[in-house]
Formats: C-alpha cells, sequence, structure tokens
C-alpha cells in the first residue's frame, strides 16, 4: 500500500497532475503518474526513484515493467532495457503456457524455427 501525504491542497503530487486527481487514482497509476510527473519536470533523478519504488511493490505489474523497459531504451541502457524486455517476454510467456496446453503447431512452428 501506498502511503500519500496530505496538504491543504490535497493530496500530495505535483507532478502535472492535480492532487485531486492523484487521489482517485490506483497504487500503480499512482506511482506511474509520479515517476512521468518527475520526468515531466526534468528531474530525472526523481522519476527514476519513483519507478524503482513502483518495481519493488509491484514487480510484476506489466504497466510497471513496460515503464521500466520504456525508460531504459530511452535512457540508452540497451542491457538493461534487453533484460527486462526478456523477463516481460518470459512472464508472458509463462501465463499463456499454464492457461492453455500446447498444441502441435507450437511444435511444427518451433521445429521450422530451428532449421
Amino acid at each position: 500500500m501506498v502511503t500519500r501525504v496530505k496538504t491543504e491542497e490535497g493530496v500530495e503530487g505535483g507532478g502535472g497532475v492535480g492532487g485531486s486527481d492523484l487521489a482517485k487514482l490506483g497504487d500503480v497509476e499512482y506511482l506511474l503518474a509520479r515517476c512521468a510527473g518527475a520526468r515531466r519536470q526534468g528531474d530525472a533523478s526523481a522519476a527514476r526513484a519513483w519507478l524503482a519504488t513502483a518495481r519493488m511493490v509491484f514487480p510484476r505489474d506489466a504497466r510497471v515493467q513496460m515503464e521500466a523497459y520504456r525508460d531504459q531504451s530511452q535512457g540508452r541502457r540497451a542491457r538493461q532495457a534487453a533484460r527486462t524486455l526478456g523477463v516481460m517476454l518470459e512472464s508472458m510467456d509463462s501465463a499463456s503456457s499454464s492457461t492453455s496446453a500446447p498444441s502441435g503447431g507450437d511444435k511444427l512452428l518451433r521445429h521450422e524455427v530451428a532449421r
């Protein structure tokens, strides 16, 4: 659970998003909004801190992973971006394989790619 600080103007927010708007967001959206707001203000360190917090609290959330990938690829950190993308693809693959049984077409496709 994310703790929000109450100020006279409403919920502490800033970052281009009004306090009342931040109060209506869920926890993941709140953290990502703070990250985006810090980025818009030009505070890269604060944006990365909010993103790191989101990644620690919600490590499997696709929105957080996608934002981390976007941040890393735009920041020209290719190895980190590739690692994050690999984790995202593996989690999507494991989620889809756990919900459906593999079909014969999958084996055929893998065989053709291996050639």
